[in-house]
């Protein structure tokens, strides 16, 4: 993807706002784009500082959500880890670490069900579906034979770990499904993960993917991992973000929520609650300093 160029000057103005140089790179991150040089051009004899902003973060991190899923598994959260060094250890405590979260928080999955996956063996954008489990057919985690969702199911039922969390699913008319663009089946949640995209030691780049029936423990869950184990990438304590497009083919949802996402956020649920309080009690949030108590109440009295 190139490299867009622009004068430092005239992005700051439109932004409204002025910057030091590391502040603009943590608000380029927080938008998933990258600052990535800064050079000096003399233009008409005046020095001009250019930013050159590297877009190449959000690409084709988007997952869209098929209306199917409302039957079975309705929710999905999902981001990247990039340039992660993985040894031995910190390996097998990344595998612990989705197995404890599975046991606890993820209530034995029926709540969260944790993928990751080697981003660099799948090709992007990904869609969450959820299909007659006849037609779902793939290579299972660490198998050789392809099979369907329903042979898959027979298969697994004497497997002493993935046998107890079968029936999760089993009596649905529909499974749910992840496929990548090419139509490569990342996984089949909460039961196993496809084979294509298992990680590995030599894994650089890893999709994380948690499909739930909690939303709220699905976003725990998510940050959990980042929080632990973003601080082995090459930009330790970084996560990419990846966009959810919603069955309705309008609403988006953008995770890991950044810091500004949060403050936004926050901000919209305040000015929201302030208009239902100012309607329903016919005063303004913001003149707190003239608010005055009924004389039900012990009279009038001055608030500041």
């Amino acid at each position: 993807m190139p490299v867009v160029s622009v004068t430092r000057d005239s992005l700051f103005k439109e932004l409204g706002k002025t910057f030091t140089q590391e502040e603009f790179a943590d608000f380029c991150f927080e938008f998933g784009i990258e600052l990535d040089d800064v050079i000096i051009e003399n233009q008409d004899g005046n020095d001009v500082t250019i930013y050159k902003i590297d877009p190449k973060l959000s690409e084709n991190h988007v997952i869209t959500v098929k209306e199917e899923t409302k039957q079975i598994r309705p929710f999905i959260v999902s981001a990247v880890l990039k340039n992660i060094v993985f040894n031995e250890d910190r390996f097998q405590s990344f595998i612990d670490l989705q197995d404890k979260l599975h046991q606890n928080i993820c209530r034995r999955r029926t709540l969260v069900a944790i993928g990751t996956h080697d981003l660099d063996t799948l090709t992007p954008p990904f869609t969450y579906e959820a299909l007659k489990p006849e037609d779902i057919k793939f290579i299972p985690l660490n198998q050789t034979k392809e099979m369907n969702a329903n042979e898959l199911m027979e298969f697994y039922e004497n497997d002493l770990k993935l046998k107890h969390f079968l029936h999760i699913i089993r009596d649905s008319p529909v499974y749910p499904v992840i496929y990548d663009s090419k139509r490569v089946v990342l996984s089949l949640p909460p039961i196993i993960n496809g084979d294509h995209s298992k990680i590995t030691l030599n894994t650089k780049n890893v999709f994380i993917e948690c499909t739930a029936t909690d939303i709220t423990k699905a976003k725990i869950v998510l940050d959990t991992i980042i929080a632990m184990f973003s601080q082995y990438c090459e930009e330790p304590f970084s996560a990419h973000s990846v966009e959810v497009i919603h069955s309705d083919g309008i609403t988006k949802t953008t995770f890991p929520r950044t810091p500004i996402q949060r403050k936004e956020k926050k901000e919209k649920e305040k000015q929201s609650k302030n208009k239902t309080l100012n309607h329903e009690l016919n005063l303004s949030l913001s003149q707190t300093n003239s608010f005055r108590y009924p004389s039900s109440l012990g009279g009038y009295r001055r608030r500041g």
